[in-house]
């Protein structure tokens, strides 16, 4: 293999992967290769030890790589999540220039030019419950294989940690265009959490989409069953919210009229 060979099936990669691809070489020449396609505009330093493809007529100084390609580099283990799985879910309403990921690595994070790029520890009521990996399924990048929160891991995730989805507004438009959820698994997501929110805020958006997901009354009635004995906001600093006493949830205006505010 040459590097032209390596550069061409390998549009992120570090230093690592390169010793890996040609183990004959020393660690010192496996630099001088990087740093003579860097010359030649071939290559583009993304930071210390992390390197991108630039591709045939690409400008090395604008070229940005696909960032979940990026990440995947970066954190070989990454479970893509957030706005991120939506976007790869293809359910996203809006770009996002945040790409995430849950990781069993140190927290990291990367700034590159368009998007910043932050891999987090796997949410920990999950984690103590061995829960990390229920609702994960694989997917492609580009031909690279991924893994990623699907659906249903997705929607709970997303009422657990909005700011990483985009807001709620993002979240239930974009898990409305979900074509099929499987009940069973979000149940099993949930007790992970154990969080009576948690239940309410997914009993609260499979009631609003019941026909869409043919939500039954037995779903509806076991996540009735564990929402919260008190009023909890489905998420503070959202803006004006309704009650619903049904779910014991205050729920942000602007999710009530496909977005559009009512008066509280």
């Amino acid at each position: 293999m040459t590097f032209i060979d390596f550069l061409a099936i390998n549009p992120v990669f570090d230093l690592n992967r390169v010793r890996a691809a040609f183990p004959d070489s020393s660690p010192q020449a496996a630099l001088k290769r990087v740093r003579r396609a860097m010359a030649s505009g071939k290559v583009k330093r993304l930071q210390k030890d992390l390197f991108a493809t630039v591709p045939v007529g690409a400008v090395p100084e604008t070229y940005n790589p696909d960032r979940f390609l990026v990440m995947l580099t970066l954190r070989p283990d990454a479970i893509f999540c957030g706005h991120s799985a939506l976007e790869l879910l293809g359910a996203s309403h809006s770009t996002w220039n945040w790409c995430l990921a849950y990781t069993c690595g140190r927290r990291a994070s990367l700034d590159l030019d368009d998007v910043s790029l932050w891999a987090f520890a796997n949410p920990a009521p999950l984690d103590k419950h061995g829960l990390s990996s229920v609702g994960v399924e694989s997917g492609d990048r580009l031909g690279k294989a991924v893994k990623l929160t699907g659906r249903e891991r997705t929607l709970v995730d997303g009422f657990w940690m909005p700011g990483r989805v985009g807001g709620l507004e993002e979240l239930v438009r974009s898990a409305a265009g979900f074509p099929v959820l499987n009940f069973d698994l979000i149940l099993k997501v949930l007790d992970g959490y154990a969080s009576p929110k948690l239940y309410a805020c997914v009993g609260w958006f499979l009631n609003r989409n019941r026909e869409q997901f043919y939500a039954d009354e037995q779903i509806l009635s076991e996540l009735l069953s564990r929402r919260p004995t008190s009023p909890k906001y489905m998420a503070r600093h959202s803006g004006e919210a309704t009650f619903d006493s049904s779910w014991n949830l205050m729920v942000p205006n602007v999710l009530l009229r496909g977005g559009e505010d009512v008066e509280a």
